[in-house]
């Protein structure tokens, strides 16, 4: 809110600005991330808030802060996974039809996309406001734009149109911005922002059912005076333009699918209509065949490549005094962990988590893992390793990818772990008495910039088990059970037993409260020899 306030500022100066964004790194850390993605895309890469904010201007970076802000608004609901995928693709579908339809009105589409990506976020309010009704947002969403403003007054007395109005407004958006959300489902010019913002929420509920396509169409070409093929070409855009728009702001959401193929799809299903019963009796077990065939056959190939991902894991074996576990939210996981003795008996060991999760994850997970092994054989000191592999998945990652990692070597010598942490989840270090000693954030994740740096710390082991995990076994669930300090205290009664005892009591007991949504990974760092 501080950010949004000064870039509404016309004396603030960049460095003002700057200084705020340093008191959240996190907030730092998304900056860059999406300034050098596609949907903010610079052109050059952008290594500092202040250079961006120089490059982008207020403007530019307050829709920045503004999509982050939305994005971050909907975790504070209690709504389910399911109904905020729903909420963000109609929200990215919005967002990226205004993107496209700004040239006609002659207006800034990095503006557009914003005021579409927000232009509803007052639904997100009423049901934070009102939780008991959250059971009917799945429901509400999917609904046209005129009948879910009916059934939230039927429900609340309100819409999420003055809501929204009222949270812009205490933001201290621009009056464009606040008229076009409070009135866009109101009586507006057609060839204005508002008029705009109430056509792109019909596209964005449209191209969700098959048969609104066309309604689309229609609405383009008559509010906008577009012509059937410039109509067509901006739908067909769409749906990969919200697939890099999801990826750039961290969005998890299903696939797109492809416009041309649903408006063939409805054109088959009307000629379909004609054919004989049996005949389309014949071709649905055909196609329900071919559907299994090739269901096996991806099944088959998923399969080979977790074995694959499996091999790159370290076997169970007594290397002392490390040992983990991992369980992948789908076949194949993002998350790793590693370790292996060097050549004067130290230990190296890792705990790492690539952004996103399925195949492309799995990927960028490979990679890592294998260079890490091949540089770690080679050089005994982890910052420093860090860095070369922070400059090589920076030039290489797609999509606004990183890897958030911790990387340490143990030595039995003098029981010591030497170990750096790059923007992993703080490892927790915990003695016999149950005393507890968190290790934060050296630095930023891997591959957000080239150049970067982590100072090392170094502790002595003793009769303390070091446990270095990832993300998802800290803010998994819709109620997130198992939150950091659930998980802090459900380690002091392990005390005293050994490590493969730890990890099948810790993952047992989150596989009784979790539906997995997420990747997890386990390491125990702990001598039982001293």
């Amino acid at each position: 809110m501080a950010m949004l306030s000064a870039c509404a500022k016309e004396d603030i100066n960049h460095k003002s600005i700057a200084d705020l964004a340093k008191f959240d790194p996190l907030l730092s850390v998304e900056l860059l991330r999406l300034v050098n993605s596609p949907l903010f895309g610079l052109g050059r890469e952008v290594k500092s808030v202040s250079h961006a904010i120089t490059l982008l201007g207020h403007r530019a970076l307050r829709n920045i802060i503004m999509c982050l802000a939305v994005r971050d608004l909907s975790k504070i609901c209690h709504i389910s996974k399911k109904g905020l995928t729903l909420f963000w693709e109609q929200a990215l579908r919005r967002g990226v039809a205004a993107k496209l339809l700004a040239p006609f009105i002659h207006d800034n589409p990095d503006e557009c996309f914003t005021l579409g990506l927000v232009a509803d976020m007052g639904l997100l309010v009423l049901f934070h406001l009102q939780p008991k009704h959250t059971h009917l947002f799945e429901q509400i969403v999917t609904l046209t734009p005129d009948s879910r403003l009916q059934e939230e007054h039927r429900i609340f007395g309100f819409g999420h149109d003055e809501t929204g109005e009222l949270l812009a407004k205490s933001w201290g958006l621009p009056p464009p911005f606040v008229q076009a959300i409070g009135l866009h489902h109101g009586i507006h010019e057609q060839q204005s922002l508002t008029g705009m913002i109430a056509l792109c929420d019909w596209i964005a509920a449209g191209l969700a059912q098959t048969e609104s396509v066309e309604k689309c169409m229609h609405l383009m070409q008559e509010q906008f005076q577009l012509s059937q093929q410039q109509a067509l070409e901006t739908l067909c855009q769409i749906p990969h333009a919200v697939d890099e728009a999801a990826a750039s702001l961290a969005l998890h959401i299903e696939e797109q699918k492809d416009i041309v193929a649903v408006i063939q799809q409805a054109n088959t299903k009307l000629a379909e209509a004609n054919l004989s019963y049996q005949e389309l009796t014949m071709q649905l077990r055909h196609a329900i065949r071919e559907r299994d065939r090739l269901a096996a056959e991806l099944d088959r190939e998923l399969c080979r490549a977790r074995e694959i991902q499996e091999g790159l894991l370290p076997l169970d074996v007594a290397v002392n005094p490390c040992q983990g576990t991992t369980v992948a939210a789908k076949q194949l996981s993002g998350d790793f962990f590693d370790y292996f003795a060097l050549p004067d008996g130290r230990v190296y060991f890792n705990v790492a988590d690539v952004s996103g999760k399925g195949v492309v994850a799995a990927l960028l997970m490979a990679k890592t893992s294998s260079l890490f092994r091949c540089l770690g054989k080679r050089m005994d000191e982890p910052d420093k390793l860090l860095a070369i592999l922070n400059d090589e998945i920076a030039e290489s990652a797609s999509h606004g990818m990183y890897v958030t990692l911790i990387a340490g070597i143990y030595n039995p010598a003098d029981d010591t772990v030497a170990i750096t942490n790059a923007g992993h989840p703080p490892a927790i270090l915990m003695d016999a008495n149950g005393n507890v000693r968190l290790i934060h954030a050296h630095g930023p994740p891997l591959g957000i910039g080239t150049g970067l740096q982590w100072q090392p710390e170094q502790f002595p082991l003793r009769d303390s088990c070091l446990y270095c995990y990832s993300d998802g076994l800290v803010e998994t669930g819709p109620h997130k059970q198992f939150n950091l300090q659930v998980f802090v205290d459900s380690l002091r009664p392990l005390q005293g037993r050994g490590k493969r005892e730890k990890l099948d009591v810790l993952v047992g007991n989150w596989k009784k409260t979790q539906t997995t949504h997420d990747d997890i990974t386990l390491l125990l760092v702990q001598d039982e020899q001293h």
